[in-house]
Order: C-alpha cells, then sequence, then structure tokens
C-alpha cells in the first residue's frame, strides 16, 4: 500500500459528510469550490485548480505527459513491497480502452493484491458512491483519457477543517499488468485507485 495510508485507521476526510447519526450529509459543489485549499510540497507553490488547468494546456500543447515531481512513482511513496515486483504503469499501458469512469453503479475489485489495511478506504468510497450529489464534490467532472488527455486528474478530499483539491498524474503502482491495491472490478476503470493516489499524496505532503 501507499506509505502514508499504512499510518491510518480511518478515512478522515468522510467525517466532514457525517453526523452524529451516521447518516452522510450534502455539500453543494459551490461550498467546496468555494474554500479550496490545494496540496503542494513544503517549499513549492501549491497546486490549484488554475495550476491544474495550466499543467494540461501546456502538456497538450507540447504533446507531453504530465510526471508529477511531488509525489513520485517509485518504492519511496509505498509502504514494504515483499516478495512483489512492482511497476509503474499509466493505464494506457495496463488496457487498450481506460475509463475514468463509465457511470452506473461503482464495482470494486477485492483480490489477492488487495491488503487489508485498504478495506476501509474502498469500504468508503463505495459507501459515497450510492451519493452522486458527494461524489461530484470529491471527483470533479470532465475528467478523461480520451480528448485533453494530459497524464493529470484532480480531486478533493476534507481534512484538518478544510476541503483540499490534489492533483496527480495517473501512474498507478501495478503488477502482472494489474493496478495493485485498490482498483475496480471493471479493469478498465481507472477512477477508484487514482482517488487512492491522491488521498495517499494528501497524506503525505500534509
Amino acid at each position: 500500500m501507499y506509505r502514508a495510508l499504512g499510518r491510518l485507521e480511518d478515512p478522515r476526510w468522510l467525517k466532514k459528510c457525517q453526523d452524529e447519526t451516521g447518516l452522510i450529509l450534502s455539500y453543494s459543489i459551490g461550498d467546496v469550490v468555494a474554500d479550496p485549499v490545494p496540496a503542494g510540497r513544503n517549499g513549492k507553490l501549491p497546486l490549484s485548480r488554475s495550476t491544474f488547468h495550466k499543467i494540461c494546456r501546456q502538456h497538450i500543447f507540447d504533446g507531453k505527459i504530465w510526471e508529477d515531481e511531488d509525489f513520485p512513482a517509485n518504492d519511496s511513496s509505498l509502504g514494504e513491497v515483499s516478495n512483489v515486483t512492482i511497476e509503474w504503469k499509466r493505464p494506457k499501458d495496463l488496457v487498450s480502452n481506460p475509463q475514468f469512469f463509465s457511470g452506473g453503479s461503482m464495482k470494486f475489485d477485492i483480490n489477492e493484491m488487495t491488503l487489508p489495511e485498504d478495506y476501509w478506504f474502498i469500504s468508503s468510497i463505495f459507501a459515497v458512491a450510492f451519493r452522486s450529489d458527494l461524489m461530484a464534490n470529491i471527483i470533479p467532472r470532465n475528467q478523461k483519457f480520451e480528448q485533453d488527455y494530459c497524464g493529470a486528474f484532480r480531486f478533493k478530499f476534507y481534512l484538518q477543517g478544510k476541503w483540499r483539491e490534489v492533483i496527480v498524474d495517473d501512474r498507478l503502482p501495478s503488477c502482472n499488468n494489474r493496478c495493485k491495491y485498490v482498483a475496480f472490478g471493471n479493469p478498465s476503470e481507472f477512477c477508484c485507485p487514482l482517488i487512492h493516489k491522491a488521498y495517499a499524496k494528501q497524506v503525505t505532503l500534509h
């Protein structure tokens, strides 16, 4: 699993979404956008929504795919990896027709590569997935692998009293051409592993 998530026991970003009865509360997209606090490494300018669009425009213009220097695709971002060869691959290297999210209900893949430490994360995403309004808060629209693809994706989490926007590239830890740790039941969908990576980056940098 990602190194940062090995230290967590509960999905802290969900606490904003629940009241004392356990019912998930709704937040409007306007509330989220009104107070964005993007993530960034100490000593560097934080990434913001304007930065996300700047990354996309620049890399599409240059014909290049973005690589996130703040959260590198190497072992420093992972916890202990035993007897497994990890390769960092983009979705287009894993399947012929990757999709961010194809719509309908979310189905997650609990397989031999899914660690027990990640079950809480999968359960939390699964719970929120039943509420399209909450998912719209966490996952900004119009993200895809087709037109205007540059390898950058963004998500929002409520942490430490603020909504924080996180930008990640789509290089994912894989083994035998399958996403390791967290994956959709449909191997062509990559929304969930990208959320997983974004949350790990957010925890790492804060």
